[in-house]
């Protein structure tokens, strides 16, 4: 009966415990004086209990192995592999983080990356100031917020990035025909492989640009270089994602470039012939040799395509050429709100304003048309209808978008916006004569109408201010335009015409008549009154000042002193008429009746 008692006791206390009383160490505190003291699983293994528990874990483990190793051929590693390596560098660096911090603010961090590249590309195709015009858009652009919010642990989010540095590069290699970049494109198109499925979008570019390039007849030892090394290289870095494997060489979706390249190689095997050949050989040769290949290809790609080894084109990408074959044929594609075709206010809400601005961009590249110039007017063509099929692909259309909308703004702002110095520079030579001084372009600004900047750097009648250079300074050696500045500068004539009228001037409440902002001090001389100077033209922002000399009945009249010369006395020679006559030296005589000849002279 006490044992019955004591078991009983036990189950009623276990019970109590399973309700919710936890020990210190997170495990279920086990009654004592009961068997579960014994430690092990569920009691030990020596119990029913704990065999079920230790095979139940093996089973589990199993499944999560399989499970694992079956889906780490389904997925793109790219978005796993960048995470654990930014918290295994940041664990090694002893930088204390978690990896779920790191898959937060993965997007965010990978978007000021997205603007950086976009900056870089577009300064590749325009210049500096859309480079940051296209950088600002992009940071702020709602078609690709959406990818870039913190929390956001999606593929797109790395794989935009690696999208704009791919075509960055591309474009760099083209540009220098250097194999150098062409590598580096190379691997940054392995890391889009590893990251998103989009990367057929890059695989299908990249050789349409190759092709009109040759259309337009463009072709260049440069464009021959960067892509024969992209293609191979690349091709063999995107066959070593476990998913992808010998896709590049096995589907429909990567035979555009298999077919540019064997073009590529045939176009510059015939512009070395060319060279060599006679020109009726080389018009036979050309003729028999285009259409000999063309048919070898052709009969190539029907016999593979037929025999089941090149794969056609999936569904997904079947569907952006014929819009209504998934909605026939794979109703799971169309079922899905991201493929359905865009709407024009989609276009409005994602782009705002941009959208507007992004065919002028466009008109400009085309009409300063170049090499890599073509290949952004493709990628817009190109990323505007895939966007108008798929609304999900708005994302691939944000990014050229920008880009083109700050070529357009920064064309438009050069001819309507300029800095003080450029506004200054017409009436500043329509007012000046050709021979001022102030024509010569003395200012390595492009001001000047005698561009000679380089050689004016240097006139020898600037010396003597540089040696006086010291007496510039306070003892203590600063340059400081306020009270304790030195006496030689506060009276010197640049610094007179710089705050000439200044110190009427109060530009904030806070701060006292005279303030210069830009060295966050009051000017030390305020009563400036100039003698022979006028002022003419001064700039918004008082960057820019021109004066002109008052004329001659508004100058201040000097005192000048009567000098008394006397006159020179005429001065009469004294030569004769025949001492005035001249003579030349070893003059030859001629006598009459007799020839000279070159041994008489």
């Amino acid at each position: 009966m006490a044992e019955h008692h004591t078991a009983s006791d036990c189950k009623h206390k276990a019970s109590s415990n399973a309700g919710g009383s936890v020990s210190g160490n997170g495990r279920p505190s086990s009654p004592a004086g009961c068997g579960g003291s014994g430690g092990g699983l569920s009691g030990g293994l020596t119990q029913p209990a704990g065999w079920q528990s230790l095979l139940s874990f093996t089973i589990l483990f199993l499944a999560w192995l399989a499970g694992f190793s079956s889906r780490l051929f389904a997925v793109y590693p790219g978005l796993m592999v960048t995470a654990g390596l930014i918290h295994y560098i940041l664990n090694l660096l002893h930088v204390t983080v978690h990896i779920r911090d790191v898959c937060v603010f993965l997007a965010p961090v990978f978007s000021g990356l997205t603007s950086i590249s976009t900056f870089l590309l577009t300064r590749e195709l325009w210049n500096q100031g859309a480079g940051l015009l296209a950088a600002c858009f992009i940071a702020i652009v709602p078609g690709y917020i959406s990818r870039s919010v913190a929390g956001s642990f999606d593929n797109e989010g790395i794989a935009i990035f690696a999208l704009q540095f791919t075509y960055y590069l591309w474009v760099k290699s083209v540009k220098t025909g250097s194999v150098f970049w062409a590598i580096g494109c190379c691997l940054s198109y392995f890391y889009m492989v590893s990251a998103w499925g989009g990367y057929v979008f890059i695989i299908n570019l990249i050789p349409l640009h190759v092709f009109v390039l040759l259309l337009m007849q463009r072709f260049s030892r440069r464009l021959y270089i960067a892509y024969s090394t992209f293609y191979i290289v690349g091709l063999v870095l995107s066959m070593q994602i476990p998913f992808v494997g010998f896709q590049p060489i096995r589907t429909s979706e990567h035979m555009a470039a298999a077919g540019v390249f064997a073009l590529l190689q045939a176009y510059a095997f015939l512009q070395y012939l060319k060279d060599r050949l006679t020109r009726q050989e080389f018009q036979t040769l050309f003729f028999l040799g285009v259409s000999l290949a063309a048919g070898v290809v052709f009969l190539t790609v029907i016999y593979l395509t037929y025999t089941g080894y090149i794969a056609p084109w999936s569904g997904r990408f079947y569907s952006l050429w014929d819009t209504g074959y998934a909605k026939i044929h794979i109703p799971i594609i169309a079922s899905v709100s991201e493929h359905q075709p865009t709407t024009w206010v989609s276009f409005f809400f994602d782009l705002h304003i941009l959208v507007c601005t992004f065919p002028a961009g466009l008109w400009f590249c085309i009409k300063n048309i170049n090499d890599e110039r073509v290949f952004v007017a493709l990628y817009a063509i190109s990323a505007v209808y895939f966007a108008g099929v798929m609304v999900r692909l708005m994302l691939t259309l944000t990014p050229v978008v920008c880009m083109l909308s700050a070529i357009a703004f920064s064309s438009v702002f050069e001819h309507y916006l300029g800095d003080d110095m450029k506004r200054e520079n017409p009436p500043a030579e329509d007012s000046s004569d050709e021979d001022d001084k102030r024509n010569q372009g003395n200012l390595y600004d492009k001001a000047g109408k005698v561009r000679k900047h380089v050689s004016e750097q240097d006139r020898p009648e600037e010396g003597l201010a540089i040696n006086s250079e010291s007496d510039y300074f306070t003892p203590q050696g600063e340059f400081r335009v306020d009270k304790a500045g030195s006496p030689t500068l506060l009276n010197c004539l640049m610094y007179k015409m710089s705050y000439y009228r200044f110190g009427e001037m109060q530009l904030d409440f806070r701060t006292p008549p005279g303030f210069d902002r830009t060295r966050n001090a009051e000017i030390g001389n305020k009563d400036i009154r100039l003698k022979h100077l006028e002022e003419a033209f001064t700039s918004e922002h008082w960057l820019v000042r021109i004066y002109r000399v008052k004329k001659q009945e508004n100058r201040q009249a000097l005192d000048h002193k009567l000098r008394n010369i006397a006159a020179k006395q005429k001065y009469t020679s004294k030569k004769t008429a025949k001492r005035k006559r001249g003579y030349i030296k070893n003059k030859l005589v001629l006598k009459k009746g007799k020839k000279l000849n070159k041994k008489s002279v």
